[in-house]
């Protein structure tokens, strides 16, 4: 995450995507909270996405969880759309700029 903040301060636009795949734990409110901060601090939408299910490849992480819950949060910092912990969906939300 923090080599995507870095391409945000360097070459400014109004979203940013950072993808993520945290396994095992239960991260959500700090995951939700992290996006939430660096879409405000950076007045661009923020999307975090994630991944669900489980881990198939790799012999260290084979069968651990994702965490899910992928995110859409607005150049205020509020969040749009917060994605499921264990279910494949996607977000849809209306940005404007």
């Amino acid at each position: 995450m923090l080599r995507c903040l870095k391409v945000v301060r360097a070459h400014p636009s109004d979203s940013t995507i950072s993808p993520i795949w945290r396994v095992s734990g239960d991260i959500g409110e700090l995951w939700r909270e992290r996006i939430s901060r660096k879409a405000r601090e950076n007045r661009v939408y923020f999307i975090g996405a994630n991944c669900v299910n489980t881990v198939v490849a790799g012999s260290d992480w084979h069968g651990l969880p994702y965490v899910g819950q992928s995110v859409i949060a607005g150049p205020d910092g509020r969040l749009l759309k917060v994605g499921s912990k264990d279910r494949e969906e996607i977000l849809v939300a209306d940005l404007i700029f």
